[in-house]
């Protein structure tokens, strides 16, 4: 049994959603942030597709769509799962493409790679053009194939190529590999970022009202199950270096050899305090999800507390555009520019400033006297 390491994708989203509840308080029982606004497009439109087992790639893809929106792109993403080749309008391709298991696609692009293979050389696709980023790990043998595949076969079914395949290494440095991708495409594109709001894409909600169904990649949160860990050890001594852990626990749940297991693990109460106070919120406030956006990122009503622990990765290293996004989002509902550090989605600036921060709770702690001065 394969042993996968999974955490909920809504980090961002949902701590965007949150610095607004800072203006609202007990006031209503509203949506505290307003639908998205229609920018206006004079790029065009732009599909952003994601082939995801554990929201990695799909958060790629929402990253992309956002920087795109801000470079007057009509941007869209779309969950291969969801895929049909009426889709494939948009004059720009642009795809997020995890490979799994054996070199084999995720469970939401079998049937996209069908699809793609099934229309080389149809000309299908002439007059569209694409771009792919591939996430890997060079310790397997099939590193990065659907993000490989995928290039090759769009390719053969007559789009153009504007950049060549980025492979993402989880081996090396995953995040450096996606920042450099997406400066090259937008360099490559001949785009600039524009000034404007930060567009948040989830809204909270106070209270119990129910919410739309799970995005494909986070359905598991609906059947989870508690194991007890009877036994734990590390396979490798001191001068080997890294860490390798043998764990036994006992379960009920049926299983066959070489079955996936994902682990879905709490941030700890240190962890989710810290975020909870930095942002001034109230841990045990139940709220719900709601989105322009057909499913949610993971279930709710839910309180505060809980939706820290459970489904935001707040121990994970923080990204130079949460972090940037996240300024913005403050600023944008009413903190002073002052409190915010300057140059902050600068790629040295950021380095420098997150050497004291190496997660995103302490990224978010560090910009508690931002947060602060929400008025």
């Amino acid at each position: 049994m394969e042993l996968t390491h999974v955490f909920g994708l809504a980090s961002i989203v949902f701590l965007l959603a949150a610095i607004y509840v800072l203006r609202s308080g007990d006031k209503d029982e509203q949506p505290v942030i307003k639908k998205r606004v229609k920018r206006e497009a004079p790029n065009g439109r732009v599909h952003i597709y994601f082939g995801s087992q554990t929201g990695t790639a799909e958060g790629y893809a929402k990253t992309i769509a956002d920087e795109a929106n801000r470079r007057g792109f009509d941007a869209e993403v779309i969950d291969l799962e969801d895929f049909d080749d009426d889709h494939m309008t948009a004059p720009l391709q642009l795809f997020a493409m995890a490979t799994y298991g054996e070199g084999e696609p995720t469970d939401n692009a079998h049937q996209f790679v069908d699809w793609l293979k099934a229309s080389k050389d149809s000309g299908i696709l002439d007059g569209k053009r694409f771009a792919v980023f591939g996430l890997g790990n060079r310790q397997y043998q099939h590193f990065n194939s659907m993000g490989k595949l995928t290039d090759k076969y769009l390719e053969k079914a007559g789009a153009e190529r504007v950049l060549e395949v980025g492979l993402g290494d989880d081996d090396a440095d995953l995040e450096a590999d996606f920042d450099q991708w997406r400066e090259n495409l937008w360099s490559t594109l001949g785009v600039v970022e524009e000034s404007g709001d930060v567009q948040a894409s989830l809204r909270v909600v106070y209270g119990t009202t129910p919410t739309k169904p799970l995005q494909s990649s986070t359905q598991f949160y609906g059947s989870k199950a508690t194991f007890t860990v009877t036994a734990k050890r590390e396979l490798r001594t001191p001068k080997d270096g890294g860490s390798t852990i043998h764990v036994e626990f006992a379960t009920e749940a049926p299983y066959e050899t070489a079955d996936n297991l994902s682990i879905l693990p709490r941030n700890c109460s240190e962890d989710v305090s810290m975020v909870v106070d930095a942002l001034r919120l109230g841990g045990s406030k139940q709220f719900s999800l709601d989105t322009d956006e057909d499913r949610v990122p993971f279930p709710s009503p839910v309180a505060i507390h809980d939706a820290l622990a459970q489904y935001c990765d707040l121990t994970a290293f923080p990204k130079r555009g949460t972090v940037a996004a996240l300024v913005r989002a403050a600023i944008q509902a009413g903190a002073s520019p002052s409190d915010a550090p300057p140059s902050i989605d600068q790629k040295d600036v950021f380095g420098k400033w997150a050497k004291d921060a190496p997660t995103l709770a302490r990224a978010v702690a560090k910009l508690k006297p931002l947060f602060s001065s929400v008025e």
